[in-house]
């Protein structure tokens, strides 16, 4: 017995909006750590390292070689 065509068209709605769900929250994971990779089963070092990162850039995953210090550490500030 054939399946009717109306049947179908929400089984592929449905199928459409989890696969354009998945892809915005892939999407913006991937804008919010610079287009890198979201980090997983991080430990104390990568912690460590992550705000190192932000006090030096201002972002937990910039790195660079010039200082610029974030407004999120005054405290650090060599000038205060």
């Amino acid at each position: 017995m054939p399946v009717p065509f109306e049947a179908l068209l929400p089984v592929g709605i449905i199928i459409g909006m989890f696969g354009l769900s998945g892809g915005l929250v892939a999407l913006v994971r991937t804008w919010e750590n610079d287009g890198k990779p979201p980090r997983w089963n991080t430990d104390a070092w990568d912690e460590q390292m992550m705000l190192r990162d932000k006090l030096l850039t201002g972002h937990p995953r910039g790195q660079q070689s010039d200082v610029i210090w974030a407004s999120v550490a005054p405290r650090y500030h060599p000038g205060k």
